[in-house]
């Protein structure tokens, strides 16, 4: 259905003119005022794209265009496909899965790993990684960012080994790990 002119003029100028999330919104805000509809529906949970480190609002409003409006969305979305989708760079979107799928396991806690070098689940794989070395220094080490992690999250350090190995066993994780491995050669 077309619209008469001028109408057809003005309206294509405001879909070139305004993102198309202003014009819903607008639209929505219309509605409400005419139907004199007053509540908000509650959200299931709290949003928590803010909570992964580098997200800007700019990119938390393109997430959400694309139906991605939360942690547990971004951790299992497709890369490739997120890739084409928006115009975030390569490293930013594995970066943003990364933590996101950290995230989904400790929740806020999450800030107090990042002090220490652990931003995302590749870091705990690695950390892993080093729990069964057969290098005796590398082994140390890993063993020692093991307590220190727990210490970090307030868990004992059986619980933390549990959390790695479901990390290191997580398909995603895996995917995301080797797609950073080329992401940086």
């Amino acid at each position: 259905m077309t619209f008469n002119a001028p109408i057809d003029l003005l309206a294509a100028f405001a879909l070139g003119a305004f993102p198309t999330k202003t014009l819903l919104n607008f639209a929505k805000e219309q509605a409400k005022k005419r139907f004199n509809i007053s509540a908000e529906p509650s959200q299931a949970e709290e949003p928590t794209l803010h909570k992964i480190q580098g997200q800007t609002a700019d990119m938390i409003d393109r997430l959400s265009e694309e139906g991605l409006n939360s942690s547990e969305h971004i951790a299992n979305a497709d890369p490739i496909r997120l890739l084409l989708r928006t115009n975030f760079g390569w490293k930013v979107i594995l970066d943003t899965i990364d933590q996101a799928i950290l995230f989904n396991y400790i929740g806020q806690k999450i800030e107090q790993l990042r002090p220490i070098g652990i931003r995302g689940a590749i870091e705990m794989v690695e950390v892993g990684k080093g729990l069964v070395s057969t290098d005796p220094d590398v082994k140390t080490h890993a063993e020692q960012t093991l307590g220190l992690i727990a210490s970090k999250l307030g868990e004992d350090e059986h619980g933390v080994r549990n959390l790695i190995q479901t990390l290191v066993a997580d398909p995603q994780v895996g995917f995301i790990f080797s797609l950073w491995g080329e992401a940086v050669v």
